[in-house]
């Protein structure tokens, strides 16, 4: 095998004992962002799954991407898309060993339910900051079709994902286009605004680019660093073509 492959012999141990052959200094998510724009445009049954309630008889969107974000507990209220994907988990109920059991991890539950009012009202920023073994949790709204087999929970911030979009590439942020103008804007919005429903990414007669200036005007420097980078991406492929 090696000689007509050509892999050296550490090439073919590694391969054989499965051991890695790469290594990164960060993990990277995938975001789906387009399954959120066309909820976003109403296109919820034949883009992005919902179906009907065998109890209740309302629509309930599929487990996904998109339901675990709209559908999650209320003490993730104040968390953007990117964060949520950057830095919650999914975490199936018999999946997590007990603390009290004998069986620790590195990165074990605490529902809010069992801290203080301080710990409820305090700021997501300093959840997601929060650097303590055990990590709060939170449960899906009834709704959501996973609510009684899973939770959220936040990752340590030292394990924190890079999310990667999927999808066509960003907009620019200077084009003179009126049109990618608002397409930047509203996808600005659906990244980094907390959001459940449209009404609460901008208000009733507000366009798409007023409610980005508004939200940039007071959102966090960490959100403008991420929107700053990525249209550094585009000045870097603009100064490859250049030379």
């Amino acid at each position: 095998m090696v000689s007509h492959q050509e892999l050296s012999a550490q090439q073919v141990i590694s391969y054989l004992m499965d051991l890695e052959d790469h290594f990164a200094s960060h993990r990277f998510r995938n975001l789906y962002w387009t399954s959120f724009e066309r909820y976003r445009a109403g296109d919820q049954e034949d883009e992005v799954g919902v179906r009907v309630d065998g109890v209740t008889g309302g629509l309930v969107l599929r487990s996904d991407q998109t339901a675990d974000y709209l559908l999650r507990g209320k003490q993730l209220e104040a968390i953007s898309l990117w964060d949520f994907v950057a830095q919650v988990d999914k975490i199936a109920n018999l999946s997590v060993p007990n603390s009290r059991g004998g069986e620790g991890t590195d990165e074990e539950e605490m529902d809010w339910s069992d801290c203080g009012t301080s710990t409820r009202a305090t700021a997501i920023e300093e959840l997601l900051l929060d650097t303590h073994r055990f990590r709060p949790r939170s449960e899906f709204q009834d709704t959501h079709l996973e609510a009684r087999t899973h939770f959220l929970r936040i990752r340590l911030p030292t394990k924190r994902y890079i999310p990667v979009p999927i999808g066509p590439a960003i907009p620019r942020r200077d084009t003179t286009d009126p049109a990618v103008n608002e397409r930047y804007s509203r996808l600005m919005l659906i990244l980094f605004k907390p959001w459940r429903n449209v009404a609460d990414l901008r208000t009733q007669g507000q366009s798409w680019i007023e409610a980005f200036d508004e939200f940039v005007k007071t959102c966090d420097p960490f959100s403008k660093s991420r929107m700053d980078n990525m249209q550094v991406l585009h000045e870097c492929k603009d100064s490859r073509d250049d030379h």
